[in-house]
């Protein structure tokens, strides 16, 4: 958002909660309901806003903002770019393809992957011909110093935020091996790199201690 807001575009945001970072967009609003997010979307498009840029989880709300656009004729001004996160066909291992997921899809004028391998599972699954990137995930220079000279030698680590599985659950790992991760991050810690994991679950939190992940 920084590097975009230095490039001279004007940054709106639109969120089911507000958060850290909401002060540096021109405007920030909160929906709590699909009406709320389609005015929202309607509004900042008379602002105007060229492009929408969504990311799931939920699908659904893709397909309001392309709603809005098409009910307004401004297909040819504004494009809806969905930025791909939380795939339920990535996470089910492809053995599960939600109709919102398909109709988000549909919707997109454009699409952003997290991943090459993501990527070429995903096109070849929804069959995608509309334009497609992989765009990895960085901080800003300002947030981050990459300069060697000043910060040495740089530790081999990971840092990971999301569900976890807590160790020793099999049910858990049945229905979501994707979060099976604690197996992969003590090999990690084994090899020698430093992981630290933010986990939603305290479950996970509290199973994880005598891991070696901080």
């Amino acid at each position: 958002m920084r590097a975009l807001k230095k490039l001279g575009y004007e940054i709106y945001g639109l969120g089911n909660v507000i958060p850290y970072g909401a002060d540096d967009y021109e405007v920030y609003s909160v929906w709590k309901s699909k009406e709320q997010f389609k005015n929202t979307i309607k509004s900042f498009i008379n602002l105007g806003c060229s492009i929408i840029d969504y990311s799931n989880e939920p699908d659904g709300p893709a397909i309001w903002a392309r709603e809005v656009i098409d009910s307004m004729n401004m297909q040819d001004k504004v494009k809806l770019i969905v930025d791909c996160h939380d795939l339920d066909s990535i996470r089910r291992l492809e053995k599960i393809l939600t109709i919102d997921e398909r109709l988000m899809f549909n919707s997109a004028d454009g699409i952003i992957y997290v991943s090459l391998s993501i990527q070429e599972i995903t096109n070849k699954l929804h069959t995608i011909t509309k334009p497609n990137i992989c765009l990895y995930s960085y901080c800003n220079g300002d947030i981050v110093e990459y300069d060697k000279e000043k910060i040495g030698e740089r530790k081999v680590a990971l840092v990971y935020e999301g569900g976890v599985n807590p160790i020793g659950n099999n049910e858990i790992n049945e229905i979501y091996p994707y979060r099976n991760l604690f197996p992969v991050f003590k090999e990690l810690v084994a090899y020698g790199n430093e992981v630290h994991a933010i986990v939603g679950n305290s479950d996970a939190f509290i199973s994880g201690q005598n891991t070696g992940v901080v």
